[in-house]
């Protein structure tokens, strides 16, 4: 048996879940070349118990409702009377006979031709989803397709189609009720026959029209010219030809009236040329070919003068590079002249308080001086001051030595996979070499920021490191130069950490400080320091002070807690300084960093300028990372709190 059913798709519950599967209703039967309806008093007649066909799970659910014919077959058991059988059941799709759905129109072809045209292109709206093969009926009883609609923007429009035909033909239509949706529905199996055919609907697109005009105006135009010429030569021979000759005059007549009627005058022809090319898509069939030529004449161009471009392209580099170098010495004199001030100012200081401090000592020593010598002397407010100022602590480990850069990369993402902390792009091991090749410190923030600094120093100077952590109120550069003196080692790399100054009294004084330390020559002076803070607040207005230094988030690659266990596992690594002299890095140039700046406003959409020296930074990196979408992306995420310092908005990150 073939009928027509409706398929849907249905939910069932099951132990290991919700799980869809394929439900059918009856709504006709195909006999005997016909498609007979089946109204709901004979429904159970037919379809005994509950009305309904069974689905076996084998068969597909369709993602939405459909109406399908299908062939059915009676079930293996079926049980009278009892609504959980169903008499027949799914066997599958039919496949040689094809399902119409008939939908009306209100226009009709013979006055409203147009405005069935103008819907279909734009789409109709349909409260329910059409079949796979539609035919349309109009109020006058033309039949337009078959064919085929696609859903787009809510509405359904006439797929892959120019020409449409519609005929003048008799179908045998069957009319169903959905019940479920509460409409009447049109099917019919009938096909159409060519020879019924009485016109034809253009659905083609704008575009597609005007490129077959223009294409055949074109073609016209050609064939116009020649025709001109021949009947004007015709004419001249029909003048000519003898009085008793009729039949070769008539014969030469008929040539011209079928040529004529076969071209265009000249004026109609410019006419109609005029009009088509102010229409908007001739306009735009048109651009669109002079801006494929102008493309094409603009790479041979550029082909035929390489070298000359190539030229221009070094020189404007070469000029770029010379602003640039001329911008950094500038640069240097404004901060050496800072400095000078800055130390002469130091320096008269240091002057008053030693002035101070003698004149107490000396006061203090008059006091005591007739005391009996049992008596001892206590110790001076300076001696207590140097001895309290800070507490340090040096790491000299059992180390592996390290004698290139990769043994440092695998030895620092080790100990990270301890803490649950990964380096598999070597983005953090590339931003410490690059530190330590530009003496610039490096800013860790974070709850476990001191767990991380720990991480990278035993990975890179284990037996050359010291770990201070200043007082409060008494910091001093003086005992923090001292701390130097315990490195023993040229060959090797030195690191020190200093944890949380920004709320001592080093808040002021280490930034100049490390930055007058580049100007040192002494060869036991730390190569890297690393400052930790344990939180950003309060801290925004020394990260502004430092906008040369990366700010490193602990807590990426610190991710377990920190046990006493693990810190026993960390492999312990010491680097040699000639692995970082030997480190190429790309040649200085000012292009990198306007492209930053660029993807700042066109990536993230941000009125952000980042620190000029910061080129020094994006020159380096890019030898480790030459991605500059990553690199861009690494920089931003690593000075980006510069930028909204420098912008007067702290931001936090």
């Amino acid at each position: 048996m073939i009928a027509l059913l409706k398929v849907f798709r249905v939910s069932v519950n099951k132990e290991a879940g919700i799980i869809y599967a394929a439900g059918a209703y009856p709504y006709g039967i195909y006999i005997n070349g016909e498609l007979e309806p089946i109204d709901e008093s004979s429904l159970l007649s037919v379809f005994p118990n509950s009305g309904k066909v069974f689905v076996p799970n084998s068969y597909t659910a369709p993602q939405s409702e459909v109406f399908k014919l299908c062939e059915l077959i009676e079930a293996t058991y079926f049980e009278e009377g009892n609504p959980k059988f169903s008499k027949y059941s799914l066997e599958k799709d039919v496949m040689n006979l094809d399902l119409y759905e008939v939908i009306d129109l209100d226009e009709t072809i013979e006055k409203s031709k147009h405005l069935i045209t103008e819907n279909l292109l734009k789409g109709i709206s349909l409260s329910f989803i059409p079949s796979d093969f539609i035919y349309f009926r109009t109020a006058d009883d033309y039949i337009i397709g078959p064919v085929k609609l696609e859903l787009q923007k809510e509405k359904y429009i006439v797929k892959d189609y120019e020409f449409v035909g519609y005929y003048k033909q008799d179908l045998n239509i069957t009319r169903v009720f959905d019940h479920f949706k509460n409409q009447e529905r049109l099917f019919c199996i009938e096909k159409i026959e060519d020879n019924n055919i009485k016109g034809w609907i253009d659905l083609a697109t704008d575009q597609r029209v005007i490129s077959d005009v223009l294409k055949q105006l074109k073609e016209y135009e050609e064939f116009g010219e020649i025709t001109r010429k021949v009947t004007s030569r015709l004419k001249e021979w029909y003048s000519e030809v003898n009085e008793y000759e009729p039949h070769i005059k008539e014969r030469i007549n008929r040539t011209i009236n079928l040529i004529s009627n076969k071209s265009l005058d000249k004026e109609t022809q410019d006419t109609f040329t005029e009009r088509l090319l102010n229409l908007e898509a001739s306009g735009n069939v048109i651009d669109t070919k002079v801006r494929e030529r102008f493309d094409e004449q603009y790479e041979n161009f550029i082909l035929q003068n390489n070298s000359l471009l190539q030229n221009i392209t070094k020189l404007e580099q070469y000029i770029n590079d010379l602003t640039i170098q001329a911008e950094i010495k500038e640069e240097r004199l404004r901060t050496v002249d800072l400095q000078l001030n800055t130390v002469q100012e130091t320096m008269n200081k240091k002057i008053y308080d030693m002035q101070f401090e003698f004149a107490e000592v000396y006061a203090e020593q008059l006091a005591t001086s007739s005391l009996p010598q049992s008596q001892t002397i206590k110790p001076s407010i300076k001696e207590q001051t140097l001895s309290n100022s800070l507490f340090s602590n040096s790491d000299s480990y059992e180390s592996e030595y390290i004698y290139n850069i990769i043994g440092f990369e695998r030895l620092l993402q080790e100990n990270l996979k301890i803490f649950g902390g990964k380096d598999n792009e070597l983005k953090l091991s590339s931003t410490i070499l690059t530190s330590l090749k530009l003496q610039e410190p490096i800013l860790i923030y974070g709850e476990n920021s001191l767990i991380l600094a720990k991480c990278i120093t035993k990975s890179i100077a284990s037996s050359q490191s010291i770990t201070i952590i200043p007082e409060i109120e008494t910091f001093n550069l003086n005992n923090l130069n001292i701390q130097n003196e315990k490195f023993n080692s040229l060959e090797l790399v030195k690191a020190m950490i200093i944890s949380n100054p920004h709320v001592t009294s080093a808040f002021y004084s280490l930034p100049l400080y490390i930055k007058e330390q580049k100007w040192r020559d002494e060869k036991l002076n730390s190569n890297i320091i690393i400052i930790t803070l344990d939180s950003l607040k309060d801290a925004d207005d020394f990260i502004d002070r430092m906008p040369n230094s990366p700010l490193i988030k602990s807590a990426d690659y610190i991710r377990k807690p920190v046990v006493v266990k693990y810190l026993s596992k960390i492999v312990t690594g010491q680097l040699y300084l000639t692995s970082i002299d030997d480190l190429e890095f790309s040649e200085f140039s000012n292009g990198i960093y306007k492209r930053f700046n660029h993807w700042i406003e066109d990536v993230k959409d941000e009125d952000l300028k980042s620190p000029k020296n910061l080129i020094v930074w994006l020159n380096q990196l890019v030898t480790f990372i030459p991605n500059e979408e990553e690199l861009f992306e690494w920089c931003y995420k690593l000075f980006k709190q510069s930028f909204y310092m420098s912008k007067g908005n702290g931001k936090d990150i």
